[in-house]
């Protein structure tokens, strides 16, 4: 099923709904961590009780810059440093930086997409359409098997 989310109230709601569905798998685009979507409480409550309701979760975020997200004290960092196992953040590599859209997949069946991360009222939702989450996946993947971690993103213990 495909519906668009015309605003900002309707994009918040999808990816709640969207998150909710999760069971093993989260996999996420978002070129500058997207505060909107994935610095909420909402978000964060919904993908910590993923990672406490299986040992074979896994929730995979690839960024292109995350300067912002570090001075704002994005809570999804935090986030991932209390669940490395299976919360992973990375930093897509430099020539796989040219998508502008934004994207969460959850499952490999339900996928919120936005074409463009900077306009914050605009996406579509899909649930139970496999075919439109592989298609995004399946560049995610290459993708990630080149990204990086963050150096800045490390907690230093002393």
């Amino acid at each position: 099923m495909h519906s668009a989310c015309p605003d900002t109230a309707s994009l918040l709601q999808a990816c709640d709904d969207v998150l909710g569905r999760a069971r093993r798998t989260v996999d996420v685009l978002a070129p500058d961590l997207d505060p909107l979507l994935l610095d909420r409480a909402p978000t964060l409550d919904a993908l910590a009780r993923l990672t406490r309701g299986s040992r074979f979760t896994r929730i995979r975020v690839l960024f292109y810059d995350s300067s912002r997200a570090i001075r704002a004290g994005h809570r999804l960092i935090h986030l991932a440093r209390r669940f490395p196992s299976y919360i992973q953040l990375r930093r897509a590599a430099p020539d796989h930086r040219e998508e502008n859209c934004a994207w969460l997949a959850v499952d490999g069946s339900h996928l919120l997409w936005r074409p463009d991360h900077t306009l914050a009222a605009e996406g579509h939702v899909f649930t139970e359409e496999a075919g439109q989450a592989r298609k995004v996946l399946r560049g995610f993947d290459h993708w990630w098997q080149y990204s990086e971690s963050e150096p800045a993103l490390r907690e230093l213990h002393l």
